[in-house]
């Protein structure tokens, strides 16, 4: 195996599967060098030794102004919200709920896969990223 050390940011998860995942991502890195058959593989040994409906996406920020842990809070926000939801709305609204509560109010967020936009927000308070197939647009202003 490689001598890279994963850093877990934040993990919700026994002890144990969190190091069972870890070691399947390193044997998943070894093996494929195309991020979509790495996160396949996880996904799968996931499903097998844990029971299905696992997934494992990555976030593609394409533009932040924000602080580091803001962005990392949003992000993670995001993930929960879309394991908790199905639909699009649910999740911008959590995400909107969510910030509000921890960051104070007057958030905005979009989710979707086909949208256009152009806003103003708040110094140091606006995200543009993807979590798997959905764009999401989450910013402050108000």
């Amino acid at each position: 195996m490689s001598d890279e050390r994963a850093v877990v940011k934040n993990a919700d998860m026994p002890k144990e599967m969190l190091n069972d995942a870890l070691d399947m991502c390193a044997r998943a890195t070894e093996k494929y060098g195309l991020e979509k058959d790495i996160a396949g593989f996880l996904k799968k040994e996931m499903d097998r030794k844990y029971g299905p409906t696992w997934h494992c996406v990555r976030a593609v920020v394409k533009n932040a102004d924000m602080p580091k842990e803001m962005l990392n809070d949003a992000l993670d926000m995001c993930a929960r919200a879309t394991e908790k939801y199905g639909l699009e709305k649910d999740i911008a609204g959590f995400l909107k709920k969510e910030m509000d509560r921890k960051y104070g109010p007057t958030w905005h967020c979009v989710v979707g896969q086909h949208y256009g936009s152009y806003v103003t927000h708040e110094a140091k308070c606006f995200a543009y990223f993807f979590l798997g197939h959905s764009a999401v647009l989450l910013f402050k202003f108000g």
